[in-house]
């Protein structure tokens, strides 16, 4: 899978930590020959507001629609919906968010309908122990734009990730993180290009930086 994508978004402050603003953006799905290629675009508009104590929102919708290269296969269409909000204390920190929109199908298959969810979680207990845990959701169902046997695939992941780090000196720290990822594959094709998975992920180790 190759992707090509430019485009634009317009801002406006409103003061007091709004803002509105719109965009748009044009992107070229292409699928080296195992699939026909598609264009797709994509326009949206939104608000947004910063406090000065670090807290953020941010939402965003609009429409998408997908054009593809062969002529005689159907477009389609669908909301493009982009939702974030987060905090960043001296302390606590935190960031979440939901995305839904066309996307190229994350090389799994050729053309996708996805949302996403994710959020993260940061504490600093001390100014040299710290915390994060991480966890992220991805939903990939198969957009059909081509003649045949309608064939339903969905593909369901979940990683999540823990991490706890110590700044050891001035210049060196360490760490040690847990990553955990799931995959679901439900599809009435007899063959697929994915499977259902389950892994884990440990790993320790120590940082430098010049600071």
């Amino acid at each position: 899978t190759a992707d090509h994508n430019a485009g634009f978004e317009w801002r406006r402050r409103l003061g007091r930590g709004h803002s509105v603003f719109t965009g748009y953006d044009y992107g070229i799905f292409s699928f080296k020959g195992q699939a026909p290629g598609s264009d797709r675009h994509a326009s949206n508009v939104g608000w947004g507001y910063a406090s000065r104590m670090g807290i953020a929102f941010s939402l965003a919708a609009g429409y998408n629609i997908l054009l593809p290269d062969d002529q005689a296969a159907e477009t389609a269409s669908g909301l493009n919906v982009n939702a974030t909000t987060g905090y960043n204390g001296g302390v606590v920190s935190y960031s979440a968010g939901y995305r839904q929109g066309i996307t190229d199908g994350g090389g799994a298959f050729a053309n996708a309908q996805s949302s996403s969810t994710h959020g993260t979680f940061r504490a600093n207990f001390t100014r040299s122990l710290s915390a994060e845990v991480a966890v992220a959701g991805h939903v990939n169902e198969r957009i059909r734009v081509t003649g045949g046997a309608p064939q339903d695939e969905t593909i369901r992941s979940v990683s999540s990730r823990a991490q706890v780090s110590m700044r050891l000196g001035a210049h060196v720290g360490a760490n040690a993180a847990w990553t955990r990822h799931a995959q679901a594959v439900s599809s009435s094709a007899i063959a697929t290009p994915a499977t259902d998975l389950r892994t884990n992920r440990y790993s320790i180790g120590l940082t430098w930086s010049t600071r």
